[in-house]
């Protein structure tokens, strides 16, 4: 079950986070090779704006890392609580792409 919860997380939080970077003209594909541009880009919205995005963003990563591939999973309270803050998560990365686009400025 926990497994389960880890791997649909993070499906949750790439597949959204990958449609609103679409959405605003980023080159953006599915799958594992474009993980580290969407952590650059992440990394980018944190120094343009003072946010913790990127170390938002690996915590997903490694909870979906350890818990579905090493079957080293937390407690089923912390996963809940990563579930219940992933749409958060996605909702925190749009409002800072929307701001940086009013700034008038764009990650690379």
């Amino acid at each position: 079950m926990r497994r389960q919860a880890a791997e649909k997380t993070w499906g949750f939080v790439v597949t959204e986070v990958n449609r609103i970077l679409r959405s605003m003209g980023y080159d953006v594909e599915p799958g594992p090779r474009f993980h580290e541009a969407r952590k650059k880009w992440l990394r980018e919205l944190d120094l343009a704006l003072g946010t913790n995005l990127s170390r938002r963003h690996e915590e997903y990563a490694e909870l979906h890392g350890s818990c579905f591939y090493e079957a080293k999973c937390p407690s089923p309270d912390v996963i809940e609580g990563m579930v219940m803050q992933a749409r958060t998560f996605v909702e925190d990365v749009r409002a800072a792409l929307i701001e940086v686009r009013r700034r008038g400025v764009r990650a690379s």
